[in-house]
């Protein structure tokens, strides 16, 4: 057999093995998640009250991050000659025994980061698990999008005392994230990671939302007195382009008597769109001649009257408008970080006679104001816009957003802020 031969053959085989190993790591972390789940929902085991343990399945078992290759690192490994024996704080009086085995180092996020390892001092627990070894820790997501009280990781003695594995998608959260009545190790300050670990467990509140109190809550934020039915309001404002460039805009919405009005300034002329009961029109300078040039240009037709009526009222209808019929709403809301600001994040997909766009709506977490949406039309080539809110205006006793800023998803690039009047 050839060089060239051989060295294929060695290649590919290294290529299998390489993919059968990644293969098996993220299987193992799926499976660790999903037991996790389980075991928490356990009739026979879990540590939850019943009504607890029904608000779990509820709310879809723990949240976690998207199991990631980047948190699954091997580390070195310091295995101290003589351990300390060490008192750790709990969030109760008690002071649990450990040993400092050692200490793990390792660079993430462009930071070198260290980690103690501890080893239960307790014989009994010790012979349980006699090559268990402990980790907790904090990172800058405590707090926010998991547990404050930090998150545990549980690794085994290694062959190698030189190297260890440290899997944070297998990290999770102790009892006292839960419920009352625990007395969990507290996380040594030496423990605390000055990076975000995206990885394993997220916080699991059992009072939180699902996506139909989380619904309910932003729209009596946005419309307390039900006015949306009967919203009668001339809405002016000003679109600022990427390129400096601005645009004059007017939009008068009755949804009582079913009429909706677009009105646009162009060089050339003035666009006017109408919609009576889903009848649509459209005019230029006041007359229904469109002249050709002009309707090349913006595009401009009957139909459109109808894609801009259901356009406009769906933007400035939110988060109202997702109650209208052909709205499919995913149960499960995740607490996220979206651009620099953290959010309870709804995903929201429609029957295909409705649309077949994508969107997700970013609420504040803690008055559910909606204050954030983006959408996709393909959401595997992260095509779309997202858009933030910046101040709220009050218009006929129903809070929509004053300005909003457009941005495409793929590079983050500026698109255009309509600021209203």
């Amino acid at each position: 057999m050839d060089t060239i031969k051989i060295s294929l053959i060695f290649t590919l085989t290294f290529l299998v093995t390489a993919l059968h190993s990644q293969d098996q790591w993220f299987t193992e972390a799926k499976t660790f998640q999903e037991t996790l789940n389980h075991d928490y929902a356990d009739e026979e085991h879990s540590i939850f009250s019943e009504e607890e343990r029904k608000r779990f399945e509820e709310l879809g078992g723990h949240p976690f991050f998207e199991i990631d290759s980047q948190y699954r690192i091997l580390a070195d490994f310091e295995v101290f000659e003589v351990p300390n024996n060490i008192e750790m704080n709990t969030s109760s009086e008690r002071m649990a025994n450990y040993v400092e085995y050692g200490k793990a180092s390792f660079d993430l996020n462009g930071k070198k980061h260290s980690l103690f390892v501890y080893r239960p001092a307790d014989p009994r627990i010790l012979k349980m698990d006699p090559d268990g070894l402990f980790i907790p820790f904090t990172d800058l997501n405590a707090g926010e999008l998991t547990y404050g009280g930090g998150r545990y990781l549980d690794v085994k003695i290694p062959e190698d005392k030189t190297k260890l594995l440290l899997d944070f998608n297998q990290c999770y959260q102790p009892y006292c994230a839960y419920t009352s009545g625990y007395s969990c190790p507290i996380p040594p300050v030496e423990n605390a990671l000055d990076t975000y670990i995206d990885a394993g467990v997220k916080h699991l509140d059992l009072d939180q939302l699902n996506a139909d109190e989380l619904l309910n809550k932003s729209i009596a934020f946005h419309d307390p007195n039900d006015q949306w039915g009967n919203f009668k309001a001339t809405l002016d404002f000003l679109m600022i382009m990427a390129d400096s460039s601005e645009r004059t805009r007017q939009v008068f919405i009755d949804n009582k008597n079913q009429e909706f009005k677009f009105t646009g300034i162009y060089k050339e002329g003035e666009l006017e769109y109408k919609v009576k009961n889903d009848q649509p029109g459209a005019l230029w300078n006041g007359k229904p001649e469109i002249p050709e040039d002009a309707a090349k240009e913006y595009r401009i037709s009957v139909d459109r009257a109808l894609l801009y009526r259901n356009y406009y009222t769906y933007l400035y209808g939110m988060p109202m408008k997702l109650k209208d019929p052909g709205t499919q709403i995913e149960k499960e809301i995740k607490r996220v970080r979206f651009k620099g600001s953290l959010y309870d994040r709804m995903r929201v997909t429609y029957d295909p006679e409705v649309g077949a766009d994508i969107w997700y709506f970013y609420f504040n977490p803690d008055t559910h104001a909606l204050e954030a949406y983006q959408f996709f039309k393909d959401e595997s080539k992260n095509d779309g816009e997202y858009i933030l809110f910046e101040e709220l205006k009050e218009i006929e006793g129903v809070k929509i957003p004053k300005i909003r800023h457009w941005y495409y998803n793929s590079d983050g690039g500026f698109l255009a802020t309509d600021v209203l009047k």
